[in-house]
């Protein structure tokens, strides 16, 4: 797209909504300012993410709880209103809403572009199915277009819910670099390898691959250190996962909560980024891990298969194989020289294929078209 051409267009005014995803959103809201007036409705939960926006981003606090309080239907009220006085061109929502689905669908009939992360469930080790179902059949409904983040992920939401998505477009857009918590262009040593497994801890993670994969690889590297870094909302599933590694002295799970300088420091001082995972969409990990150009060891499942290339950006192997996942890790951090080329090529893909300053400019391409198809 021409560069010039596109600042010379008419600016949209988009409104955003969005639970979680903080980190994604603030990327994308800071650049999509560059084109378009943005209005930001954040819950109570997502404040933390206002201190990372500039004030050309238009800021509404909905005040709305978590989604579990009934009290939410309070605050969709004041959001309504504030909407229909906004009377804004393009509603974007990320997937996992609940209460603010309302918003659309019985207040302010404006065209809808939906962010679906996940295309399909995840195996979980929590019991919100039946909610998220629900909420899934709404924002299809709800949307003129949605953005998945892979090519394989067009597909599979096709093949998943044709008959909702008819011949609305479904576009595959990738997440751009998560540098919320810094960046930097390669670790500051430790003085000791160190693996980092980042992120929410749940049953499609596959750390019990990962955990049969360890001793392969404590056994060739003696010196490496493994760092568990999430939290987990279930305390059965957090019993489970710490009894995987609790023969592993050189493991340490941190299976909590990680605040902005911790996880700074945890990819700052890491060699590398494991993401064992049976089965996935994408991964806001592997782009954190981008942000501090930190090669990684990647599964080869759903929409990770197209952005994480072999030998390229990352080291991939087989969903579920253990021996691939210890050869991969032992390979990574002991072939300086793979190293040094997989970092070189993040960084570059932080200024081109993931950069929100590219990235934003699809995503206004597909508002225009919404906005060009007769309603």
């Amino acid at each position: 797209m021409d560069i010039g051409k596109q600042s010379n267009r008419e600016r949209l005014r988009v409104a955003y909504l969005q639970r979680g995803y903080a980190d994604v959103m603030a990327g994308m809201l800071q650049a999509m300012t560059n084109s378009n007036e943005v209005y930001y409705i954040c819950a109570k939960a997502d404040e933390s993410t206002l201190k990372r926006l500039s004030d050309r981003v238009h800021v509404f606090k909905s005040g709305a709880p978590r989604v579990s309080r009934l009290r939410n239907l309070m605050y969709i009220r004041k959001v309504a209103r504030f909407l229909r006085d906004l009377n804004p061109d393009i509603i974007h929502i990320q997937s996992g809403l609940l209460w603010e689905l309302f918003l659309p669908a019985c207040f302010v009939r404006k065209p809808v572009v939906l962010t679906r992360h996940d295309v399909v469930q995840h195996l979980s080790d929590y019991s919100f199915a039946a909610i998220q179902r629900l909420a899934f059949a709404v924002e299809l409904r709800l949307a003129s277009a949605v953005i998945v983040h892979s090519d394989c992920l067009v597909k599979m939401c096709y093949e998943a819910y044709g008959t909702h998505i008819g011949r609305r477009p479904v576009r595959s857009i990738p997440l751009g670099v998560n540098s919320c918590y810094g960046q930097s262009n390669g670790a500051a040593s430790p003085g000791f390898p160190q693996i980092l497994f980042f992120g929410r801890i749940d049953k499609y993670k596959g750390l019990e691959v990962l955990a049969r994969a360890w001793p392969t690889v404590r056994t060739c590297l003696p010196e490496m250190r493994l760092v568990i870094a999430g939290a987990t909302l279930n305390p059965k599933a957090e019993v489970h996962y710490r009894a995987l590694f609790a023969h592993f002295p050189e493991v340490d799970c941190r299976l909590t909560y990680q605040s902005e300088d911790q996880v700074s420091k945890l990819f700052s001082e890491s060699t590398a980024v494991v993401l064992p995972y049976i089965e996935a969409s994408q991964s806001g990990v592997l782009m954190l891990a981008h942000s501090f150009a930190l090669p990684a060891v990647v599964s080869q499942v759903g929409g990770l298969a197209d952005i994480a290339k072999d030998g390229v950006n990352c080291l991939t192997f087989a969903p579920g194989d253990a021996g691939q996942l210890a050869r991969a890790l032992i390979r990574i951090v002991s072939d300086h020289k793979l190293s040094a080329t997989l970092k070189a090529n993040i960084i570059l893909e932080r200024e081109t294929v993931f950069s929100w300053k590219l990235i934003v400019r699809a995503i206004d391409s597909l508002y225009r078209e919404v906005l060009a198809v007769p309603r």
